[in-house]
């Protein structure tokens, strides 16, 4: 399953950035209001597909500029794996059920992304 998703999320008039430096700063209500934004845009690439547990996820960020990977990767990872649990799309999201996360930079585009590709995990 192939998932493009948003790095910033427009809420009343403003635009929050998906990082770490915002996430640990919003209020609850802020916090709450940009997870249920995030899987609304999300939505249409997932709802009602099925993936193979466990399962891992390779994410690439597309940037403009210079970043901190895990900055951004951390809160992309945790509102894709909510929404796929709540679309019920895997059972769970804990470490027996999402066992591996790949993070890579593609830089200088004009709109940033990430791409997230969720396969079945391979044991061998």
């Amino acid at each position: 399953m192939k998932i493009i998703a948003p790095i910033y999320i427009t809420l009343w008039r403003k635009k929050y950035a998906l990082n770490m430096n915002g996430y640990r700063n919003w209020h609850y209500r802020v916090n709450n209001a940009l997870k249920i934004a995030y899987k609304q845009a999300i939505r249409e690439q997932i709802e009602g597909k099925r993936i193979w547990e466990p399962y891992k996820m390779e994410m690439t960020l597309f940037y403009k500029r210079r970043a901190d990977l895990d900055n951004i990767d951390a809160v992309i990872s945790k509102f894709t794996n909510d929404a796929l649990v709540e679309y019920w799309c895997v059972s769970d999201d804990n470490v027996e059920v999402f066992v591996e996360k790949l993070c890579k930079v593609w830089w200088k585009v004009k709109e940033p992304y990430m791409e997230i590709i969720i396969s079945e995990y391979d044991k061998s």
